[in-house]
């Protein structure tokens, strides 16, 4: 049977599960799912710098004098053109700000991409206990992928060692 695999990363995980995508692979993943993710970690200090009076001035020296962008998305993004994408980001996350998730959608290679915007949403809403919609919305793409039903609730994957 095909592959049904997909990974879901949020905030610095997106961009650590990118990342170990591109080293280690991208068989059988199906979708991406995105949640505060970013391209760039000196963009998210400069994104954040820039948002108060008191730190605007100093957004572009500390973040390309403090910050380098070797651990950001941009050498794993090559990889990731056979995937689709399903990015989440807080429309007032203050600790990853939009804009950063922005900068990821819009150099995702596969053309299959899919932005949702979490209204009056923080870091890392969408996947929150209190968003019910969102997570519903979340199965609700995973089954146009995944059309097979889903396990009923409570269902517990069998162990492997058994």
């Amino acid at each position: 049977p095909p592959a049904r695999r997909r990974v879901y990363g949020r905030g610095v995980g997106a961009v650590l599960a990118i990342r170990a995508m591109a080293a280690a692979g991208t068989d059988g993943i199906r979708l991406v799912i995105v949640e505060d993710g970013f391209r760039s970690f000196r963009e998210v200090v400069r994104l954040r710098l820039d948002s108060h009076v008191l730190t605007w001035a100093f957004q572009y020296p500390v973040a390309y004098g403090f910050f380098s962008d070797d651990e950001g998305t941009d050498a794993a993004l090559p990889a990731m053109a056979g995937l689709p994408l399903l990015a989440l980001h807080g429309e007032v996350n203050e600790t990853i700000p939009p804009d950063a998730g922005r900068q990821l959608f819009a150099a995702w290679p596969h053309p299959d991409k899919t932005w949702w915007t979490v209204p009056a949403g923080g870091h890392l809403s969408a996947g929150n206990s209190t968003r019910y919609i969102w997570q519903e919305q979340i199965l609700a793409r995973l089954q146009t992928l995944f059309p097979e039903p889903l396990p009923p609730r409570g269902y517990t994957l069998p162990n492997d060692n058994e």
